[in-house]
């Protein structure tokens, strides 16, 4: 299936963008105008887009279809249902016509008799075609899905909890202790139910925890898991931390510090301790040394405990337990790093810096090579020292003395006489200067040594869903966020949202991954344009359908004039929250690209290939694959 992950152009992501996102939109007001077609209603204008007309052409029936401006949704005026007009964006009584069409109008509206009332089924019918069609077009994507498979791995298939992390970092330089390490959830744990609802994977786990609306009797986020352990089912009171996603926008969500369990092995190195002592792809690594393990980073942490002993491994393979001794080798995992820490007036700053080295280290480099120191890691209130540093800034000099190695750094250090140095970060051709307190602090940390295996595990698959789970599946998701957007007890508001612009984002991300990705999204989007149109909001098809029932219990129409009231009102509300969420949607865009730069220099501070050496261990801080 090499045909659905190319190395897909920016070009194609753009391409999937239109085709899936305008797709979805035209598929949704194509089910607006056959219905109308087959109810036999006048229309006047198929639009794609609000506002003013860019391109387009008229039918032989005088339909005019139109791109328009404003690329936030799609329209088809209709007449006879004055309401449904108004609302999704038909020009009359409004001033979005051009000049062209108002003439035009008004000679039809001169010598052609008034339009025939419609019937309440036929408003049912064509403003409930919209939703239909886009839960017709999930089905079909999803029928695609179903049969070459979406992407998936084997933690997001498992409910089994594989790791509790003892600590949770909420923002730079916030650590708590983990909430489920704290509630006592344990590797192993089978989780059943969350806040009383069942889970049906990893994933689903997550996003119930994080649209959560429980509290407790101080108000904060709580969370009840029920589990399966040793046989017994029990329940736990877990107290979600609010943690910070994306520094830009601001977003926080709830988060325990947990990750699923993985057996399988998906990757093993070439020559590796792992190959060498026969350990096969697809093997379930269940235990080590008789103790039970069930992710990456319990295996790590038993491995740095025990340093170069050799360690056995209880395999099954395609069913049969099979148990493996293998010798670890320690590598050099993690660079020398180093921290300088300062403090005034009850406020502190703290800047880590890791060295770029100018060539390539063929051994364990000591702090004397040549290097970049760069600034990756920030943390306290650089604010409160009229500071702006940047992480990737690097160290230019300290005290007017250039910096080309740890060592320069600490020998400066230790030589600085009564005055006090100023630091100076470089960030191109940009100098930023930072006046050091008295009693800073200079910390250097030795390379991290790990005992490596070389084996990854956890690796991709693909599952199908027949299109119905899928869609099942969907309209739950959906109906989950909407819950939690309704209840006040919930973190989720309006701001996390994503419109045009994160919608965007996502498909034209996901284009570049794997092109099975982008149909699941699609599903998932028209899945979401069917539920929120069907919503009983006057801007929404469901809003149409509400007042075709109110007139028709009443026996009478709504006044026209309190309709347009109402319409005017909601549509002015519905663009204040697609412009509210759109500049939400370009915070996170700023914070993602932040985050991606800060990981491509976090991802420097670690030696790849991995450097073989007999120096003494330290405890690494990473989890990477043993």
């Amino acid at each position: 299936m090499d045909i659905f992950t190319p190395l897909f152009t920016n070009t194609w992501g753009i391409l999937v963008l239109i085709l899936f996102f305008g797709g979805s939109i035209f598929i949704h007001e194509l089910g607006h105008y056959l219905a109308a077609k087959w109810r036999k209603l006048k229309i006047e204008r198929f639009s794609i887009g609000f506002g003013p007309r860019l391109f387009g052409w008229k039918n032989k029936d005088g339909v005019d279809f139109r791109i328009s401006l404003l690329p936030l949704g799609g329209y088809v005026a209709l007449p006879q249902l004055a309401d449904m007009g108004r609302m999704e964006g038909k020009e009359e009584g409004n001033n979005e016509v051009d000049e062209e069409d108002s003439i035009e109008s008004e000679k039809e509206m001169t010598k052609s008799l008034p339009l025939p009332q419609i019937s309440y089924l036929d408003k049912v019918i064509v403003s409930a075609a919209g939703a239909v069609f886009n839960v017709l077009f999930a089905l079909l994507v999803g029928c695609i899905l179903w049969i070459f498979g979406q992407p998936s791995s084997e933690g997001q298939q498992t409910t089994v909890i594989g790791y509790v992390s003892p600590t949770l970092e909420l923002s730079p330089g916030t650590i708590v202790e983990g909430p489920a390490h704290k509630a006592g959830l344990r590797p192993g744990d089978r989780v059943l139910e969350i806040d009383g609802r069942k889970v049906r994977d990893f994933h689903d786990m997550q996003h119930s925890i994080v649209t959560g609306s429980g509290r407790g009797k101080e108000g904060n986020p709580l969370t009840i898991f029920t589990i399966l352990r040793d046989g017994e089912k029990m329940q736990i009171t877990v107290l979600p931390e609010l943690m910070t996603i994306n520094p830009a926008s601001g977003d926080q969500v709830r988060q325990i510090g947990i990750s699923p369990a993985t057996h399988m092995v998906s990757a093993i190195s070439e020559d590796s301790p792992a190959h060498k002592a026969g350990l096969r792809l697809d093997d379930r690594i269940l235990s080590v040394d008789g103790q039970p393990i069930f992710s990456i980073p319990t295996l790590r942490n038993y491995l740095q405990q025990n340093g170069e002993k050799s360690v056995n491994l209880g395999i099954d393979r395609g069913g049969n337990p099979v148990e493996i001794t293998i010798q670890p080798i320690l590598v050099a995992e993690k660079k020398s790093t180093v921290t300088l820490r300062m403090e005034e007036d009850g406020r502190s700053l703290s800047l880590h810096f890791l060295p770029q080295y100018e060539e390539q280290q063929e051994t364990l480099p000591n702090i004397s090579a040549s290097a970049r120191l760069i600034l990756y890691k920030i943390e306290g209130d650089s604010n409160f020292w009229n500071f702006r540093p940047r992480v990737g800034d690097a160290l230019h000099e300290l005290g007017g003395i250039s910096i080309g190695c740890i060592q320069d750094l600490r020998a400066r250090f230790d030589a600085q006489d009564e005055t006090i140095p100023v630091l100076t970060l470089k960030s191109g051709d940009t100098l930023r200067n930072l006046k050091l307190t008295k009693d800073v602090e200079l910390e250097v940390k030795p390379a991290a040594i790990q005992p490596l295996l070389g084996l990854v595990m956890g690796g991709r698959s693909y599952i199908h869903l027949d299109p119905m789970t899928q869609v099942r599946r969907h309209v739950h998701t959906t109906l989950q966020v909407l819950g939690s957007l309704l209840n006040r007890n919930s973190d989720i508001g309006v701001r996390q949202l994503s419109g045009p612009i994160g919608i965007g984002r996502v498909f034209h991300r996901f284009a570049n991954i794997d092109f099975r990705l982008v149909l699941v999204f699609a599903v998932l989007l028209n899945i979401n344009l069917a539920i929120l149109n069907m919503l009983p909001i006057p801007v929404l098809d469901g809003g149409h359908i509400l007042f075709a029932t109110i007139a028709k219990l009443r026996k009478n129409p709504l006044p026209i004039n309190l309709i347009v009231r109402i319409q005017t009102v909601f549509v002015l509300l519905l663009f204040s929250m697609i412009i509210y969420v759109g500049v939400y949607d370009s915070l996170r865009w700023k914070g993602d690209n932040e985050e991606e730069e800060r990981y491509k220099i976090l991802q420097s501070l670690y030696f790849d290939p991995p450097i073989v050496t007999n120096a003494p261990k330290t405890t690494p801080e990473s989890e990477s694959q043993p």
